[in-house]
C-alpha cells in the first residue's frame, strides 16, 4: 500500500477539525443565532440569543484547543506515515486518526458542558432581573 492511502484519511480528518473550529467561532455563532443545525445546542443555549452567544463565547477556548490539538495529532500522523517504513504506515495512520478524533470529541464535550453552564447562568441572571 502506498503512503497516500494512509495519509488521505488523516488529511480528511484534519479538514473536518478545521471546519469544526471555523464553525464554532463565537462571531460566526452570533451571526447564525440559535438554529437547528450548527453549534453547541442544548435547551439552555437555544433558549435565547444572549444565552446562545454567552455559551459559544465560553465554549470557544476549549473548541479551539480541541480543533488545534487534533490537527497537530493528524499532522504528526501524516509525517509519521511519510517517514516511517511502509510496514508501520497503517498502524501510525490508525493511531493518529483515532487519537485525533478522540481528542477532538473530548474537547467538544467539555466545550458543550461549558457552553451549557454559561447559557444557564445568563438565563438565571435574566430571570432575576424580571
Amino acid at each position: 500500500m502506498s503512503s497516500w492511502q494512509h495519509t488521505v484519511p488523516l488529511l480528511v480528518l484534519a479538514l473536518l477539525a478545521l471546519y469544526t473550529g471555523w464553525q464554532l467561532r463565537p462571531a460566526r455563532m452570533a451571526r447564525l443565532g440559535p438554529n437547528a443545525w450548527i453549534g453547541m445546542r442544548s435547551g439552555n443555549t437555544t433558549a435565547s440569543a444572549a444565552a446562545w452567544q454567552a455559551g459559544h463565547a465560553a465554549a470557544w477556548p476549549l473548541s479551539r484547543l480541541g480543533a488545534g490539538s487534533s490537527l497537530v495529532v493528524f499532522a504528526v500522523g501524516v509525517l509519521g506515515v511519510m517517514l516511517a517504513p511502509a510496514s508501520a504506515a497503517e498502524a501510525i495512520s490508525s493511531a493518529a486518526g483515532i487519537g485525533g478524533m478522540v481528542l477532538l470529541m473530548v474537547f467538544l464535550v467539555l466545550a458543550y458542558r461549558r457552553a451549557d453552564q454559561a447559557a444557564r447562568s445568563v438565563l438565571a441572571d435574566t430571570a432575576k432581573r424580571r
